[in-house]
């Protein structure tokens, strides 16, 4: 057995172990807390302390590159958070298997970005859907159930999508190997060719794009985040959308060091992304589906980081995607202690609950900033990195779609200022209709805010420190 998998064997049993202890005896919602986060902190360790680059393992199914171990790392330290941010009050009933379900997903992400070969690609991709699934429905409402079988049923057609693109690649070249069909791509897209190659890969780009909710293939995400709790919506915005995204990229980039036109590709579908996400939240009244289009929205950020010279492309993705991790699991977790005065998730109905639980609304602004890329957090700087790979890039090449997604990008920016600014207008200027008591935070829960505030402002201070 290779040493490298060692992290995903503790997490799968931790899964084995929280679902099972669930139906032997009740376990409190603590316990099962403490049990998940020992089995990720555990993964966490030995992933760090393991040599950075095993190789291909098992017959080249999967592959342990730097890359592969930052993306590795990043989806474990979010698992890890996620599990902090769950509060007893969102997940009420089946809670065993709600944090085994969590673990599931954590797995399958980390299978998703190490994986080298089709086949494996799309059974870890299948253990993070089938888990979000029946995530999605844990409000256990009739909504929530509506939203979970669309959910299904749109992800099963995706699968199918995915089925087909890889026999298409495969009857075309023969081969599985992520490596290799990277290069096929490029060349039969450059040389304009229209076969099995060209439409095999289109297809499986639209499948990875469903999970990242980018579009033409977003429709489904309000409804679903509506629909979801917020520990819930925090796993749909971070896990499965980072890991499309860190295998996207090596679909796309070219091994020449220059831009190649499946980047370019995706360039294109970045600007409609941003589009289908920021347009549409200028409309939105209730908080939940405002965050579905900001998360389209960030969708077509991640894309963007993509459309660079590849030696810069995997660390400006690398970068966005941790910052993007942190501030959603801020935001999600601020948005829980609100949520006790505004059942409703109406963006009026936060109107003045800032003076009621103050820690929480710095904290839940701070991320909204990050999001926006306001000075002083995060967020500035990583798309900063971007907007630099992207300008850098197209004045490299001369490519007019760069500059115009630079332009478009930056456009876009400015206009998630009038939809994000919504939340600490109300949450801290208006004032509230109604009278509430002060909810007094545990030390515990005030830690885990500052901490995250914290990364933010570090990461702007020393971007340094994230890049990997």
């Amino acid at each position: 057995m290779n040493e490298a998998i060692l992290p995903d064997l503790i997490i799968a049993l931790g899964f084995l172990l929280v679902l099972a202890a669930g139906f032997i005896r009740p376990i409190s919602f603590m316990q099962l807390k403490v049990i998940s986060s020992v089995f990720v902190l555990a993964a966490v360790v030995i992933h760090f302390i393991l040599p950075q680059s095993a190789g291909l393992v098992f017959n080249g199914h999967l592959l342990f590159d730097p890359f592969s171990h930052a993306s590795r790392s990043l989806i474990l330290l979010t698992g890890l958070f996620l599990i902090f941010i769950t509060h007893q009050n969102q997940i009420k009933k089946h809670q065993h298997e709600y944090f085994a379900f969590l673990l599931a997903i954590v797995s399958g992400a980390m299978v998703m970005v190490v994986s080298n070969h089709a086949v494996t690609l799309m059974v870890a991709i299948e253990i993070t859907a089938i888990s979000s699934y029946v995530l999605a429905g844990y409000l256990f409402r009739i909504q929530g159930t509506e939203a979970a079988v669309k959910y299904f049923i749109y992800g099963s057609i995706a699968t199918a999508v995915l089925a087909f693109g890889i026999s298409l690649m495969y009857g075309a070249t023969g081969n599985l190997i992520i490596q290799d069909l990277a290069v096929d791509i490029q060349g039969a897209i450059e040389n304009r060719e229209t076969g099995f190659v060209t439409l095999g890969f289109l297809m499986i780009t639209a499948a990875i794009l469903f999970k990242l909710a980018a579009a033409p293939v977003h429709l489904w995400a309000p409804d679903i985040y509506q629909a979801a709790p917020t520990p819930v919506i925090a796993i749909f915005s971070t896990l499965p959308k980072i890991a499309s995204a860190l295998v996207l990229i090596k679909l796309l980039l070219s091994g020449d060091g220059r831009v190649g036109e499946p980047q370019i590709i995706a360039g294109i579908l970045a600007a409609l992304t941003l589009a289908a996400g920021n347009f549409p939240a200028l409309r939105q009244t209730n908080l939940k589906r405002l965050m579905a289009y900001s998360s389209i929205g960030q969708a077509g950020f991640l894309l963007t980081a993509m459309v660079a010279r590849p030696d810069s492309a995997r660390s400006g993705l690398l970068f966005y995607a941790l910052v993007l991790a942190i501030a959603n699991l801020l935001v999600f977790y601020c948005l829980q202690f609100f949520e006790v005065y505004n059942e409703s998730n109406e963006i009026k109905g936060l109107a003045g609950l800032g003076k009621f639980n103050a820690l929480a609304a710095v904290g839940l602004t701070v991320g909204v900033f990050s999001l926006i890329g306001m000075p002083p957090f995060a967020g500035f700087s990583a798309k900063l990195v971007i907007f630099m790979n992207l300008w850098s890039s197209g004045a490299a090449e001369g490519d007019k779609i760069l500059l115009f997604l630079f332009i478009f990008g930056l456009l876009n920016t400015l206009m998630a200022l009038f939809y994000y600014l919504q939340i600490p207008f109300y949450l801290l200027i208006r004032k509230s209709e109604k009278d509430h008591s002060v909810n007094r935070l545990k030390i515990s829960e005030s830690l885990l805010i500052v901490a995250l505030s914290f990364l933010l402002i570090l990461l702007f201070l020393r971007p340094e420190f994230g890049i990997f």
